[in-house]
């Protein structure tokens, strides 16, 4: 399954060494689309509770002391609510993380303020917020206190988790306290939320149980405003999604349940602004009344329609219930009982029940409630309290479990009694996915090599922020040149495989008895520079290729280059290209960005040493090839000059022969990782399964990289830096439920495009003998995948096959191919289906032929395995017709590390004709590496076949039709494609981009830049993965002044600026504006024009700042008006700073423009437009020149002289209303 493995890092330790604290094995949950499932992909939804470890809320049942006695009674009474939740079939825990432990009397945030009024004749103390609201119970959160949190933590919330989960409960985490009425970005609350989850995701546990503790991350936000205070559909993304990050950036991988607004029941701004990242969810509320249906309009006749409006009036206020998992975090109901009413949070009078929030009844309200969770059928829910589902005084008096309410059957508890135990007969998870791959990390802060079990041959590795990344040999097997990607260089996984061919000719394709074994891609050089990624490939036909892209797991592009490089090393220094390549003679390439060879010169000569496997790098003031004197055995060495054409000193790095033994650790790459430490990545000769990457520290001694212990490399060592990630495990099984294949498959050779199918028969890969051969070595659309090595038992793969659409002659089964290779299969003969093994050597030679036939017969189904033993080097084949008994067949083949094929020995899948071709073909139901394995016992019956028209795109749209871009700045623009089923995606990373007017604004590396003012229509192109090509088109507009939220900043002091209607509120003396990473030349204009929207008494005088880019500060500062257009004449423009007070601005080297008030009126500048220009401004009933620097003379339109050697402040502020010529400019006073 796709991103089983990718995901779910966690959830997949060796051993899983969490559980060991005594904490039962709940399966890993992670969120695919719209469901939360297990690690095979099964829907999963969760049904439970909601509780708070408060001595009030819990009734004093534990005691009422907050400290370390009370923290130990508090556990233990969990633990025994938790043994009657699980006999109430309860699945799901939501945990508050209430206050009452986490506040502090001696703590007071800044910002909170109290008052003493008089209400009803007491004096009663109110306290107000930050931002003046006032604040009461848990929405203040004043006392709240981090050290607090840390420290019960440890000794109350993480207890609570692991009974939870002891008790086979998973685990929703509340942060303490509620939402205040309006919390905003960038506000005091946001801050406390990021506090908290800040320290919860990096808590050990939380991250060790990411598969079964998720996090909700706050209770019933009522209203969020943006920055300014003001409503904003971005508002719930701005305030959310930088939590979100920050929990990433801790290390928590699991799931995040996002709330609405509304007191979490309105989430429709997330269907245009959604959180971005994996794994997540929204958490959501619902109580009678709510999304139009109350239940005291109905009657139970009424249910049936009233369902249908509720499941209409759900989806308006949560459509991301389309993309998401849903969880109800709060619902509860009883019905009437005479007593006393309250008042719910909107205000409104509550009928008396039997102890709920709500009041309704099971056979109408809840009834319809769970038609819609039904309905959509990934709405997970836990009841507001563990009193609404069971009576809590009859499980601690005798450990009966009864539902709560006495039973009545109108109310929440015994009806979600009745449903939970329904709901615990379907959608399940099962026990992980615990693949038997061995992986390097030990799970103690080391690793042993090698890093990768697997044939991941001449591998080129770099870093890239906290990612690294390695590329390896495919030789002839596509998609090719595997890319892997890890956070710590121990543990890895697939990240792309972006070549798709090199020529399609008749080797490449197996036509004709030709083939290309041994050749295709090897040896090629990854860099990542300025934005784009490239990878050299060394070619086969004298001409290299180029790969390269901004996304590694987006969409390449391929170039064919002028000349090839043997075994390359690439560098850009400079403004540069340098390729070091060749064997033997190792020769200098200079090139240009374009990859245009300028000059080459031969610069190390080493006759008939096997010298080659070069990687090129920088460091200090010398340039380093490192490289291998390859063979066997082989060893490691390094050049260095300080000119890439210089001569070079020689240093061996890993002898040939190290105490004796002949070495086979060579050819890798120099990496430094993110703490400034370097290591070496080298490939490890380690027989028939091929070459695998072996890491070792790399200290620098006298300017030369010492590897591992002064050359000896270490077997066993500590892992480098980066994240605390438990071991995670290579993918191998697949169940073929997902298009495209997963990453761990490549095609020996071409695929024919009429080849293979995943849609002909949802759930099965269906291979079809599209070549006649006698050979499996020719047989077109052989699928293949690295055989893992292990040492304590033989590697092994099976297939579960259906022979039934062969064709007479026709062959399918599975092989481990090298050279000589063997297959277990089964072919019709005669219209029979025979299981046969066979074994061939590469060049068809008739002395290396073996064959045998089963006795057993198959009718339609068969289980075939191969078997690979590492230590002996020896293949053996087995055959099942039931999954549970095994039959040995054939004899042992003998297999090498044979440099006819030049990859390691792998699976693969194969069906191809022996005699004429009959249309036939094979279907693969699965394929594992495990030793048992059932796919109808791990996984939900598969209903959702795969369809071409979930993978069709058939329309394009930009997130705009115009978008300004800020000169300089790069842009991503966002490209949604629809596809044929209905569904949207965002495609971006996928899609290439070509400008019409590209001296306006340019394509980098997939991003747009704007060089200057002006416009271009940008072309988008996107190729879907069933290659259907679409374009759409939009304008990009180049402008110094984009009024984009992200564009605009506070520069200085405090304000807002929100983007609609464009309103700067910069406070008194306060910068808001725009600041240019690379600074701006606008000496070549003559005035910026500012127009306002409008102008009232409640404008603020304003003004603009201009700054140039310089150590000194000085900056040139217009004078505070508030006229409706305004024009700098920049030409005439000073200082107006202290330091060089009235010299010319410098326009050559401008750092930021932006704007300021003397912060009267409401402080609310609403701007239409801001740009340069160098056209006369002067269409004089529209334009105000605000006055510069400077002594002036002032004249009528008469020329009578009126004031002479005036500032122009002082001028304007004497002149009547009237047009004047001032300093030589037409002047309109109003």
């Amino acid at each position: 399954m796709k991103n089983r493995l990718i995901v779910f890092a966690v959830a997949l330790m060796l051993g899983l060494a969490g559980w060991a604290q005594s904490v039962k094995p709940l399966p890993s949950l992670h969120v695919e689309g719209k469901w939360l499932v297990d690690t095979y992909g099964n829907h999963v939804v969760l049904h439970g509770v909601m509780d708070t470890p408060s001595a009030y809320f819990n009734g004093g049942r534990w005691g009422w002391n907050y400290d370390a006695n009370g923290a130990k009674n508090c556990v233990a009474y969990f633990e025994k609510l938790f043994t009657g939740l699980e006999k109430a079939n309860c699945d799901v825990f939501r945990l508050h993380l209430d206050p009452a432990w986490t506040n502090s009397n001696s703590v007071t945030a800044a910002g909170f303020t109290s008052k003493e009024v008089v209400e009803n004749g007491k004096t009663v103390t109110k306290y107000y917020d930050p931002i003046g609201q006032e604040v009461g119970g848990e929405a203040n959160i004043m006392h709240f206190s981090a050290k607090r949190l840390s420290t019960y933590m440890k000794s109350v919330y993480v207890p609570i988790m692991k009974e939870a989960m002891n008790h086979g409960m998973y685990v929703v985490v509340r942060p303490p306290g509620v939402c205040p009425g309006e919390i905003r970005v960038d506000g005091y609350y946001q801050k406390y939320l990021m506090e908290v989850w800040d320290s919860v995701s990096k808590n050990e546990t939380v991250r060790a149980f990411a598969g079964q503790i998720s996090l909700e991350l706050a209770n019933e936000p009522v209203s969020v405003k943006n920055a300014s205070g003001n409503n904003d559909k971005k508002a719930l993304h701005d305030f959310f999604q930088p939590i979100v990050e920050k929990i990433r950036e801790n290390g928590f991988t699991g799931v995040i349940w996002i709330p609405g607004s509304g007191w979490q029941a309105s989430y429709a701004d997330y269907k245009t602004y959604p959180i971005t990242g994996d794994n997540i969810g929204y958490a959501v509320h619902d109580y009678d009344g709510w999304y139009g249906c109350a239940d005291k309009n109905l009657s139970a006749s009424d249910v049936p329609a009233a369902t249908q409006r509720k499941i209409t009036q759900f989806h308006n206020q949560v459509p991301v219930v389309d993309t998401n998992p849903v969880i109800i975090t709060e619902i509860d109901w009883s019905p009437y009982k005479p007593g006393t009413d309250h008042v719910n949070e909107h205000g409104e009078t509550v009928l008396s029940n039997y102890g709920t929030w709500a009041t309704g009844r099971t056979s109408v309200w809840g009834t319809i409630t769970k038609g819609v969770h039904d309905h959509y059928g990934n709405i997970s829910m836990t009841l507001s309290g563990t009193a609404c589902l069971i009576d809590i005084d009859k499980l601690l008096a005798d450990g009966s479990v009864v539902p709560a309410f006495d039973g009545l059957e109108e109310a929440c508890g015994k009806a979600c009694m009745d449903w939970y135990a329904e709901y615990a007969k379907v959608n399940n998870p099962v026990a992980d996915y615990l693949c038997d791959i061995p992986v390097a990390d030990n799970g103690n802060g080391t690793y042993t090599n090698p890093v990768v079990r697997a044939d991941i041959p001449d591998p080129d590795v770099i870093r890239v922020g906290d990612t690294y990344y390695m590329v390896s040999t495919t030789m002839v097997h596509f998609p090719g040149a595997t890319i892997l990607k890890s956070k710590d260089m121990v543990n890895w996984e697939y990240c792309a495989n972006p070549l798709e061919k090199l020529l399609d000719d008749d080797r490449y394709n197996l036509r004709k008895g030709q083939n290309f074994y041994s050749k295709g891609m090897w040896a090629c050089s990854m860099k990542y520079h300025d934005g784009k990624f490239y990878i050299l490939i060394n070619g086969n036909d004298s001409r290299a290729w180029l790969l390269t892209a901004t996304d590694p797991e987006g969409k390449w592009t391929v170039k064919r280059l002028a000349h090839n490089y043997y075994d390359p090393g690439m560098l850009f220094d400079n403004g540069k290209v340098y390729i070091v390549c060749g064997i033997n003679h190792l020769t200098m390439v200079e090139l240009d960005e374009n990859f245009n060879e300028l000059r080459s010169k031969v610069v190390v000569v080493r006759d008939d040493a096997g010298l080659e496997g070069c990687h090129l790098y920088k460091h200090g003031d010398y340039y380093y090839i490192y490289a291998t004197y390859g063979g066997w055995p082989s060893g490691q060495v390094a050049f260095r000059s300080t000119d890439p054409f210089g001569t070079y000193e020689e240093k061996m790095l890993v002898e040939k022969t190290i105490n004796g033994q002949v070495n086979t650790i060579h050819q890798g790459a120099l990496i430094e990782d993110t703490e400034g430490k370097w290591w070496t990545i080298m490939q490890q000769d380690l027989g028939a399964l091929g070459r695998f990457p072996n890491l070792q520290p790399v200290t620098w001694v006298d300017g030369w990289p010492i590897v591992g212990n002064n050359g000896v490399p270490y077997q066993t060592y500590t892992k480098p830096a980066g994240t605390n990630e438990y071991p995670r495990q290579m993918t191998t099984t697949d169940v073929f439920r997902n298009f495209p294949l997963d990453m761990q498959w490549e095609w020996n050779h071409l695929p024919q495009a009429n080849g293979y199918s995943l849609f002909e028969r949802a759930g099965w890969l269906r291979l079809k003998a599209t070549s006649t051969t006698d050979l499996l070595s020719q047989a077109q659309n052989t699928l293949t995948q690295r055989i893992y090595m292990r040492s304590d038992k033989p590697s092994i793969g099976t297939v579960r096959l259906d022979v039934t659409k062969l064709a007479d002659g026709d062959r399918a089964g599975i092989c481990i191919f090298q050279d000589p290779y063997a297959q277990i299969g089964v072919e019709k003969k005669n219209g029979e289906y025979k299981i046969y093994w066979r074994q061939d050597a590469l060049d068809g030679a008739a002395a290396s032929t073996k064959e045998q036939y089963a006795s057993a017969t198959v009718t339609d189904i068969v289980y075939l395995r191969a078997s690979f033993n590492y230590n002996t080097s020896k293949t053996k084949f087995y055959y099942s017709l039931d999954n549970k008994t095994w039959s040995a067949l054939g004899g042992e083949t003998s297999m090498g590390f044979n440099l006819s094929v030049f990859v390691g020995a792998r699976f693969g899948l194969f069906c191809y004709a022996t005699s004429a071709l009959g249309g036939g073909s094979a279907d693969f139901d699965w394929f594992s590496t495990e030793e048992d394995f059932d796919e109808d016992a791990l996984y939900q019956p598969f209903n959702r076949p795969l369809d071409e028209s979930m993978f069709t795109a058939t329309q394009l749209t930009p997130a705009a039709t115009s978008m300004d871009l800020k000169i300089g700045a790069l842009y991503a623009p966002r490209i949604t494609a629809t596809f044929m089923d209905k569904h949207t995606e965002n495609v971006s990373p996928q899609v290439t981009y070509e400008s019409g007017t590209p001296e306006n604004v340019e394509v980098v590396n997939g991003q747009l830049r704007a060089l200057k003012q002006g416009s271009s229509v940008i072309t988008a192109s996107y190729t879907d993965i069933l290659g259907n090509a679409l374009e759409t088109s939009f304008t990009a507009n180049g402008t110094y002044f984009p009024f984009g939220q992200e564009d605009v900043k506070v520069l200085k002091g405090s304000g807002t600026y929100t983007e609609k209607n464009h309103i700067f509120v910069p406070n008194k003396n306060g910068r808001i504006g725009w600041s240019y990473d690379t600074p701006i030349d606008i000496s070549e204009f003559k005035y910026l024009v500012i127009k306002l929207l409008t102008v009232t008494t409640s404008t603020p005088n304003y003004g603009v700042i201009i700054c140039p880019k310089t150590t000194l500060s000085v900056w040139h500062a217009s004078d505070l008006t508030r006229n409706k257009i305004t024009v700098i004449d920049l030409q005439s423009a000073l200082y107006t700073s202290t330091q060089k007070k009235n010299q010319p601005l410098d326009l050559t080297n401008i750092a930021s423009i932006s704007l300021t008030s003397d912060g009267t009126g409401t402080g609310k500048v609403y701007v239409s437009e801001i740009y340069l220009t160098n056209e006369d401004p002067v269409g004089i009933d529209e334009v105000e020149v605000t006055p510069q620097a400077g002594k002036v003379n002032v004249y009528t339109l008469a020329g009578q002289l009126l004031q002479e050697g005036v500032s122009r402040s002082e001028a304007v502020k004497s002149l009547p209303a009237g047009i004047y010529v001032i300093g030589n400019k037409k002047v309109i006073i109003r």
